[in-house]
């Protein structure tokens, strides 16, 4: 039955899409795309677009996080991807061609036949400078609109083809984007850890350093894990440069 004008049902029997979430403040961020823009993408993605996924690209199209995100306490979000004009570094067209094309600049290239760190199945849609991974969105298959993130500074599996089946080195992260955006906190503490950390490294307190690396935390200054300046740092005290590296190999 459709509601009579004035029904006072009317509006609550009518579908609303919930509001993203406050903590997603995004700055940098690019001006609606048109709905032939978003056509064309889609086109060059391979596959349609879940709704929450194009319904948060035409309220932000990307942008930098302000300040940064984290989600389940493990993985930070630094920026997402929109359709820009340009191909800058927030360029989802861009992304998409790093991710898809194995190259001397990409971790995972070895030369040809090498498959690119991304399976065709998968989009990029932001970045996690911290553990030198991308976060991606699953346009077909089985697990279709739900978010992973690639750990773009990992060795593939042998068995790795650049099918999604077989990409190991990508762990699930979200059922839906709704569900991703959701799960994400402000990481307010950056600065202070990294405070912390600096004290820590001044005064070379193994103890200290050894609670730090418990704590999960990492060097977001350089995405270096911190057991490697560690073990550098270790290394020095008692060998040279040229012995470090000769037996230690870079990260």
């Amino acid at each position: 039955l459709v509601p009579a004008p004035g029904d006072a049902n009317m509006a609550r029997k009518q579908p609303r899409y919930p509001a993203f979430p406050a903590s997603l403040k995004l700055i940098d961020t690019a001006p609606p795309p048109t709905l032939q823009s978003l056509a064309d993408f889609q086109q060059l993605a391979g596959a349609p677009l879940p709704d929450d996924y194009r319904r948060f690209l035409l309220k932000y199209n990307g942008g930098n996080c302000d300040p940064w995100l984290m989600l389940n306490q493990a993985l930070v979000v630094a920026s997402f991807y929109g359709i820009r004009e340009e191909a800058d570094s927030l360029s989802l067209a861009a992304a998409i061609e790093r991710g898809r094309t194995p190259d001397d600049d990409n971790p995972f290239a070895q030369g040809q036949p090498t498959p690119p760190p991304l399976p065709e199945e998968v989009i990029p849609i932001g970045e996690n400078p911290e553990a030198h991974g991308i976060f991606c969105l699953v346009l077909s298959g089985a697990v279709a609109g739900s978010v992973w993130f690639c750990d773009t500074g990992a060795d593939p599996a042998p068995a790795y083809d650049g099918s999604f089946a077989t990409a190991a080195h990508m762990v699930k992260a979200a059922a839906s984007f709704r569900e991703f955006l959701n799960g994400l906190v402000p990481y307010e503490h950056r600065e202070a850890e990294l405070e912390g950390l600096d004290k820590i490294l001044a005064a070379d307190d193994a103890l200290a350093f050894a609670s730090y690396l418990d704590a999960g935390h990492t060097d977001v200054r350089s995405g270096t894990p911190l057991t490697y300046r560690a073990a550098m740092r270790n290394a020095t005290a008692t060998h040279s440069t040229a012995q470090i590296d000769a037996t230690v190999a870079p990260w």
